[in-house]
């Protein structure tokens, strides 16, 4: 007949007996692995990998856009400085063609006041 003791003798041992295997297969399983890499470990490289590679191009796309913008901003001072040149151009020549355009007027003006006077002087 078996006993109360026994039983509980019988049930620790069986405690026992699957503590051993459980902590045995994790064992097995550590020194299993632990030479060649498992397909989560090779994914998690391959993430890397590719998170690298993906810095290293968004750092070169960040470079090229940085000189394109600066060759922009450098053509746009010369395109500026070239339209102030031909502004400045365009100003001096209107005020050659106004002082020209004052000066025969005061021309014609002088004409007409001698005219003038002398058509009054035959009256």
């Amino acid at each position: 007949m078996t006993t109360k003791h026994d039983l509980g003798i019988r049930h620790s041992l069986h405690r026992i007996a699957g503590g051993a295997l459980l902590i045995g297969s994790v064992g097995l399983m550590a020194a299993g692995c632990s030479d060649d890499p498992g397909p989560a470990e090779e994914a998690g490289r391959a993430i890397d990998e590719a998170a690298e590679s993906a810095g290293s191009e968004v750092e070169r796309a960040r470079r090229e856009a940085e000189a394109w913008a600066e060759s922009a901003r450098e053509r746009a001072e010369e395109d500026l400085d070239a339209m102030g040149e031909e502004a400045d151009e365009a100003i001096d020549e209107m005020r050659e063609r106004t002082r020209a355009a004052m000066d025969a007027a005061e021309e014609e003006a002088k004409e007409a006041e001698e005219e003038m006077r002398r058509r009054m002087g035959e009256g």
